[in-house]
């Protein structure tokens, strides 16, 4: 799923480098439906994820926004409600529908993945199912930077990196992404059209499905 995991695994086993391809991941477009309104001005930065999630630099970077802001995460983050600023809701939820899932997305003004990556970062791509969704969704990120996440943001003009736990990063992108409401816009609108062209399961599935049925495996 990745071209850095791609090369690192042909570098690692280059007898078998024959053996491996290279098949980006995407979302399912007919799971996520097509954005029916555009990035909200008034809207809040939502922040949706488990694994690894860096809310504490998230928070800090707030606290120097006007915008509100929503954190939903099934776990224990580490935050109590009552020691956030005022324009942070802290939502721990074991189970949330696809429905009010979908509906902090359409209301939303753009969407943070704050990873916290750990020293040795290879072989995982934390972060990237709620990039793809954010992207189907129509919506832009503010992302901390992914060695091992292809699909690069701030190229594709469909939101802004942030540095690893660096508040003044998160802050200015922040800034940047909300000070402009049609440019915001146009990112989330590129966002989905990625997916459409590309980063979509339909797409993975007929990749996967080429592979499979040219291996000699396959043909006997």
């Amino acid at each position: 799923m990745s071209k850095s995991l791609y090369t690192e695994s042909i570098a690692t086993w280059s007898e078998f480098k024959d053996k491996f391809v290279y098949i980006p991941w995407g979302a399912d477009l007919q799971f996520y439906p097509k954005p029916s309104s555009n990035p909200k001005p008034e809207g809040y930065i939502l922040s949706i994820g488990a694994t690894r999630r860096d809310f504490k630099t998230l928070v800090e970077a707030a606290k120097k926004s006007d915008k509100q802001f929503i954190i939903c995460t099934p776990q224990e983050s580490g935050l109590v409600q009552s020691e956030l600023p005022p324009n942070v809701v802290l939502h721990e939820k074991s189970f949330m529908s696809f429905a009010e899932t979908f509906k902090l997305y359409e209301n939303c003004l753009a969407v943070a993945i704050p990873l916290d990556l750990p020293e040795d970062y290879r072989g995982t791509q934390i972060g990237i199912t709620s990039l793809l969704e954010a992207m189907a969704l129509g919506r832009p990120v503010i992302m901390t930077r992914h060695p091992l996440i292809d699909i690069n943001v701030e190229e594709e003009s469909i939101g802004y990196w942030a540095r690893s736990k660096d508040v003044n990063s998160w802050g200015e992108a922040l800034n940047r992404i909300s000070s402009d409401a049609n440019q915001s816009a146009a990112m989330g609108q590129r966002g989905r059209q990625l997916c459409e062209n590309n980063y979509n399961t339909a797409r993975y599935g007929k990749d996967l499905y080429r592979l499979i049925t040219q291996t000699p495996a396959f043909k006997s």
